[in-house]
């Protein structure tokens, strides 16, 4: 059972109603069915609840035999319950619960329902006292048992046929406005699928030139490699290089020593064997000198440290000799005054002070050569910086050339396809 406001009977409590002395029923949200044999009090159930929510049937006549009053409580879905009272007497009142709480009670309406009462459970009449929710036992259809008239009164009072009107015109102005979006998006549809094709052909190119652009990728990075073993070929060029200037001027003496070899084999064997030697030891001293260049820096650091020291030393030392100066001069001037002063300063040992100022000359020139060491080593580094340079300068136009040559000189491949080995030799 649902009213118009979708408020619901939860259950109903009837004492002394008719046949009914103690019952109460329980009901679901949906549709509710009352079962049982004739004459068990199914339709008094009905019209207990017709009597609670309309106050009708009118009377005391439904109280049960020997009984002084009737009573129906029913209880509804938005947690409020409406009791009705119905005495032989002066008894006649309602009653309104909220959530199992008495919050009003109701006297002096005479065969009206109180409009507290009609709020809460929300029933009221389309017409007279045509309801939607109640229909009597044996009662023709709705609105068929009505004159025309009355009919139409009823139709003309109802709210949802202006309702149904309205709802009717929105959805056919909407299924004309999907038929519209329908031919809209089936022309966008056509020209996306316009759009799709040319994007495929896009799409091949784009394939296409990312192909492209990989194997440019590919032919970058093996001329990197290319660029960066050239530099490490370079760099031991260099090192041959040097090698060569030292073995140079060790073939100069041995065609100075070759020049005076006995006609005797053996001690040309000899010779021989003594040059292939001396070039051993060039092999090792290029690699001593590559151990004094770390120590270079180190030995520049003590040498710095110890020219400071030597420095404040001397500093020290014309202090000395200020004050040896100052001693002096008075030991002249007391000379006259006093002859024991005179035996004293006499006995002061000046010998080991001009052995002290010989060694602080001597230190003084290993400071100067210190120093004229490091300002060669400045220039030697400044000469092999140069050299480096131009070394490098010429890598730049051997890479180039073979960039522009696009093909290798000694396999006659592709630059970037050249054979590392066949450098290596070749360097």
């Amino acid at each position: 059972m649902r009213t118009q406001e979708d408020i619901w009977i939860t259950g109903v409590d009837i004492k002394n109603f008719q046949s009914h002395s103690n019952t109460s029923l329980t009901f679901t949200s949906g549709t509710n069915a009352l079962v049982g044999s004739s004459n068990s009090g199914k339709t008094a159930v009905l019209r207990a609840i017709k009597w609670c929510l309309r106050n009708y049937p009118k009377g005391t006549d439904f109280i049960r035999a020997g009984q002084k009053e009737a009573s129906v409580k029913t209880h509804l879905s938005n947690g409020k319950s409406i009791e009705r009272v119905r005495g032989k007497g002066s008894v006649n009142f309602y009653r309104l619960y909220v959530d199992g709480e008495l919050k009003q009670e109701y006297t002096g309406f005479g065969s009206n329902v109180p409009p507290d009462i009609e709020e809460a459970h929300g029933i009221k009449p389309i017409a007279g006292d045509i309801y939607f929710q109640f229909a009597d036992q044996l009662e023709a259809p709705f609105l068929l048992s009505l004159k025309p008239s009355k009919r139409a009164e009823v139709l003309g009072n109802l709210e949802e046929l202006g309702k149904v009107d309205k709802a009717l015109t929105s959805v056919n102005e909407d299924l004309r406005l999907n038929a519209k979006e329908k031919k809209r998006l089936e022309q966008e549809g056509k020209e996306i699928e316009l759009e799709k094709k040319s994007t495929e052909v896009v799409v091949e190119r784009l394939a296409e030139k990312v192909t492209v652009l990989k194997k440019l990728k590919t032919g970058i990075e093996t001329k990197t490699h290319l660029q960066t073993f050239l530099h490490k070929q370079l760099d031991r060029l260099k090192e041959i290089r040097e090698v060569i200037g030292e073995l140079n001027e060790t073939i100069l003496q041995a065609d100075t020593i070759i020049h005076h070899w006995p006609e005797d084999l053996e001690e040309r064997n000899r010779q021989f064997e003594y040059i292939q030697k001396r070039m051993q030891r060039l092999i090792d001293i290029k690699e001593e000198l590559a151990e004094i260049q770390d120590m270079k820096d180190d030995i520049l650091f003590t040498l710095e440290e110890s020219k400071n020291d030597i420095e404040q030393r001397v500093k020290n030392f014309r202090s000395l000799s200020d004050k040896l100066e100052a001693l002096k001069r008075n030991q002249q001037l007391q000379e006259n005054a006093a002859n024991d002063y005179s035996e004293r300063v006499a006995a002061i040992n000046y010998s080991q002070l001009d052995v002290d100022v010989s060694k602080y000359k001597v230190l003084f020139n290993h400071l100067d050569r210190l120093q004229n060491v490091g300002s060669q080593i400045k220039e030697t580094d400044s000469l092999i910086e140069n050299a480096n340079e131009s070394i490098d300068a010429a890598l730049n136009q051997f890479v180039e050339a073979l960039q522009e040559a696009e093909i290798c000189p000694t396999c006659g491949q592709e630059t970037h396809e050249v054979c590392t080995k066949t450098l290596e030799t070749i360097i």
